[in-house]
């Protein structure tokens, strides 16, 4: 299989719209859903265990389960509709367990006698094509962060492959992914938001950003031409102009469809966590977002968020005000819906973890995370 694209780009970045976008074309088999074998790799790598986790306990994971089960696809899908207010958004057929395991065994078996990340991809793909037809096509996969992180890996794998990522105004994505979970108990306590991965959200989902930017400009230099990069914010504002730069760059012919939301080939509404079931198609809703932002943040968390992607987002031309280091009063100020409980916890944490030049700190983020991922621990916040 050498015709396969990768989504990249951070949650909450656009991943999900630019999928949805390019799901209707004719020449496209869309993944329809995300997959997490680039973390089950790099765990089971470290522990010895690849060859017994793909070849047989791969089968019994949430990747498999939402494509054969009817149960899992019920219990996820009730899930995105209390996130997002969206129905039915998998209502691609269920295949047959035992066709799709069958399939899989054989493909797996059939790239020769050790486990290679290409013959996952393979395996898994060629389980879910159920037609000659769709085996022609362009396969496209999105896992939002991992695939830039594995990009390198992912390009050695398949060197044909091409890669799209998205990027987005750190501030309009900080609102985006702080609003998803915030949340109001039996609709009557206060709001609030948690911690995250071991530290407090805005400093989490600052570091994301950060990251998943970095490597856009790091992933660009290396691969190249092969290695594509849109802005959320051109998307929006030039819909049919950037659709035309992607579909150039995969290789497809430009349709209208391009310019439709849909999942399976069904017109499928778009998936907000804060304006819940818009609309198909594609809508400029910027200057709203970054207004959203202001409101929904305090004097701290917008440090934060300037602290750590200052630097790449004036490189990618966003607008961020330079913050390069705290004072320890800065640090007392509260984040906006932070849980009181977690307030001494977060400024031990801050004063440990955020004290020093942004450079340095941005830099330690930077490679934590990587080797966090390495480590088979899940990064996404």
């Amino acid at each position: 299989m050498q015709n396969i694209a990768f989504i990249c780009g951070a949650p909450r970045s656009g991943t999900t719209l630019l999928t949805n976008l390019l799901d209707g074309h004719p020449d496209i088999f869309m993944l329809p859903m995300e997959t997490r074998i680039l973390q089950y790799w790099y765990f089971h790598k470290n522990n010895n265990s690849l060859e017994r986790f793909f070849s047989r306990d791969y089968l019994n994971t949430a990747d498999v389960a939402l494509f054969i089960s009817k149960i899992a696809r019920k219990d996820h899908a009730k899930y995105v509709n209390s996130v997002y207010g969206v129905k039915d958004y998998f209502n691609f057929k269920l295949i047959n367990r035992d066709y799709f395991i069958k399939q899989y065994k054989s493909t797996i078996k059939g790239n020769g006698p050790d486990i290679t990340l290409k013959s996952v991809y393979e395996a898994l793909f060629n389980a879910l094509m159920q037609s000659e037809k769709d085996k022609e096509k362009l396969v496209i996969e999105k896992r939002p962060l991992d695939n830039e992180i594995c990009a390198i890996l992912l390009h050695k794998a398949f060197p044909n492959a091409k890669f799209v990522h998205i990027i987005r105004d750190p501030r309009t994505r900080y609102v985006s992914a702080k609003m998803r979970r915030v949340y109001r108990k039996l609709g009557i306590f206060p709001k609030w938001a948690n911690r995250i991965n071991g530290k407090d959200f805005s400093t989490a989902h600052a570091e994301i950003s950060m990251v998943s930017m970095e490597l856009a400009r790091f992933n660009k230099e290396i691969i190249g031409e092969k290695y594509h990069i849109v802005k959320y914010e051109e998307l929006l504002k030039n819909p049919e102009k950037e659709i035309k730069k992607i579909a150039h760059h995969l290789c497809v012919e430009y349709t209208y469809t391009l310019l439709q939301q849909t999942s399976g080939n069904k017109e499928q509404v778009a998936m907000s966590s804060i304006e819940r079931g818009m609309p198909s198609g594609i809508r400029d809703n910027i200057d709203t977002r970054l207004k959203e932002f202001f409101i929904q943040t305090s004097r701290l968390e917008r440090m934060i968020i300037y602290y750590f992607t200052w630097e790449i987002s004036k490189y990618f031309e966003y607008y961020t005000e330079p913050v390069e280091s705290f004072r320890l009063r800065d640090i007392l100020h509260p984040l906006k819906y932070e849980n009181p409980k977690d307030y001494l916890k977060n400024r031990m944490y801050m004063l440990h973890n955020l004290r020093g030049n942004s450079w340095t700190i941005k830099n330690k983020y930077f490679h934590d995370v990587l080797n966090k991922f390495d480590q088979g621990i899940p990064t996404q916040d």
